[in-house]
C-alpha cells in the first residue's frame, strides 16, 4: 500500500495549493520511505518470495492508478481535496491492518515496525485534522 501512495504523494509539492499539505505530505514521504525499507529487511529476513501476491489488487485505502491519473490531472484545492481524501483513506486502512498484526502475537521486529507505521499514521490524521476511531 505504501508504494502505491507514493507517487501521490510526490504529486504534492508542484499541484497542492496548500502549504499546510505539502508539509505534512512531505513529512509522510519521508516516513513512509523509512518504513517501506524496514518492511522490505523483514521482507527478506524472512525469506518471503520476491513476487508481491497482492500485486493489481486494489484494497482499501490503496491509490489506485486511476486515481493517481486523476490527481496527476488536478491542481489547486481540487488537488488538495483528493490528496486528503485518499491518504486519510490509506491511513485509515494501514491504522486497522496494523491493529490486527498487533493482535497476532507477531515477533518483536515486526511490532517495532508496525508501531512506527502507527505512530506515523496517527499523526498524520492529527494534523489532517480528523479522528482516528480506537486505537489499533
Amino acid at each position: 500500500m505504501d508504494e502505491q501512495l507514493l507517487p501521490l504523494l510526490d504529486l504534492t509539492p508542484s499541484r497542492a495549493a496548500s502549504p499546510t499539505l505539502r508539509e505534512l505530505t512531505e513529512q509522510v514521504r519521508t516516513r513512509t520511505h523509512k518504513e517501506l525499507a524496514a518492511l522490505r529487511e523483514l521482507h527478506d529476513a524472512a525469506g518471503l518470495p520476491a513476487e508481491n501476491p497482492h500485486q493489481g489488487m486494489p484494497m482499501p485505502g490503496m491509490v489506485t492508478p486511476e486515481q493517481l491519473t486523476e490527481a496527476a490531472a488536478t491542481t489547486g484545492a481540487a488537488f488538495d481535496a483528493l490528496v486528503r481524501s485518499h491518504l486519510e483513506a490509506h491511513l485509515r486502512q494501514c491504522l486497522n491492518l496494523i491493529g490486527s498484526l498487533l493482535k497476532t502475537g507477531s515477533p518483536q521486529q515486526v511490532v517495532t515496525v508496525a508501531n512506527t507505521m502507527k505512530a506515523t499514521a496517527q499523526y498524520a490524521l492529527e494534523k489532517m485534522g480528523t479522528r482516528h476511531s480506537g486505537s489499533p
